[in-house]
């Protein structure tokens, strides 16, 4: 048997004989190639392959927008001290900045191999950065990342205390909710037996749970090393 890995996603499989062609899909992405989605998966593919990030990080968030991998390992990947530094760090930044939308472009793109990717807001910052700079077509792609990426993370949870959504970023929830067509009319965080969570009270009588037990004990963990 012959270990190989798909060309698209990555996936490792086995074949009993050698490929004829170095292109060598799995069976999901084969569909997708030939299926009515073909067009569109390869533009994303081509679109996310310009991306600063290793092509094996790469591969991984393609697997999770087109659906063959969940958001959970997305999620547990990205999510550490560097991306909970580098979120907080654009925050702070791209609201005090008069810099022009292509150097807060360029800051926001070196940012997804910090984590960022997989976060929904900058995707959405970077589609309205390109259209500002005239780069409709760019912007339509990233709009169709964040588009994507929101109904990975509305598919991690059900939104309850037992099964919270997962974001790796704080503007994300909004997002959610926004997709849910639901309004936060207040926003609070609670300790559930170690474990954080943020919840929502929504306009309709309701509430929206996020987990964010790794994004606030990473917070500590950066304000004690700065204290220290």
């Amino acid at each position: 048997m012959i270990r190989i890995a798909c060309v698209d996603c990555g996936r490792v499989g086995t074949l009993e004989v050698h490929p004829k062609t170095a292109e060598v899909r799995c069976p999901t992405c084969t569909r997708l190639n030939e299926g009515p989605q073909a067009e569109a998966t390869q533009d994303l593919r081509k679109h996310l392959i310009a991306y600063p990030v290793p092509l094996t990080e790469i591969k991984h968030f393609y697997r999770v927008l087109i659906g063959i991998d969940d958001f959970q390992s997305l999620h547990e990947a990205v999510l550490d001290l560097r991306c909970v530094a580098t979120l907080h760090d654009l925050g702070v930044k791209l609201n005090a900045t008069n810099h022009s939308p292509a150097r807060i472009e360029h800051r926001v793109r070196q940012a997804l191999g910090d984590g960022a990717l997989a976060s929904a807001s900058q995707h959405r910052l970077l589609s309205d950065l390109a259209r500002e700079q005239g780069l409709d077509e760019r912007s339509e792609r990233e709009r169709r990342v964040a588009r994507q990426l929101i109904t990975r993370m509305l598919q991690s949870g059900e939104g309850t205390e037992a099964e919270p959504y997962l974001v790796v970023d704080l503007a994300d929830e909004y997002l959610v909710l926004e997709r849910l067509d639901r309004f936060s009319l207040a926003r609070y965080t609670i300790d559930e037996g170690g474990r954080f969570y943020d919840v929502h009270e929504c306009e309709d009588g309701g509430e929206a749970w996020f987990e964010v037990t790794a994004q606030l004990q990473a917070q500590q963990r950066l304000s004690r090393a700065k204290a220290s």
